[in-house]
C-alpha cells in the first residue's frame, strides 16, 4: 500500500524490512497486536529535531543572503 501510493522505487518487502528495523531501533511502536505502527517518543524526537535543523539551516542561508546582497536588491 505505501509502495503503491508513494512510489519509493523499492519493493514492498524492502519497505517492510525498513519498518521492522525502525521498530527494532525504537522509532516505531505497535500499541496493540491488531494496530499499525506509530512513532514512539524517540521517533517523534528525531522528527522534531530534523525540523529544527532544517529551520536553522534556512535561517543561516537567509542571513548569508542578506549580508551578501546589494542594498538595492533588498528593498
Amino acid at each position: 500500500m505505501i509502495v503503491d501510493k508513494y512510489n519509493f522505487g523499492m519493493s514492498s518487502a524492502t519497505v517492510r524490512n525498513m519498518l521492522m528495523d525502525l521498530e527494532k531501533e525504537g522509532f516505531l511502536i505497535q500499541p496493540h497486536t491488531s494496530a499499525g505502527r506509530v512513532p514512539s517518543d524517540k521517533g517523534y524526537r528525531l522528527y522534531v529535531d530534523s525540523l529544527l535543523e532544517v529551520q536553522s539551516m534556512a535561517a543561516t542561508k537567509k542571513s548569508i543572503f542578506a549580508r551578501n546582497t546589494p542594498y538595492e536588491l533588498k528593498n
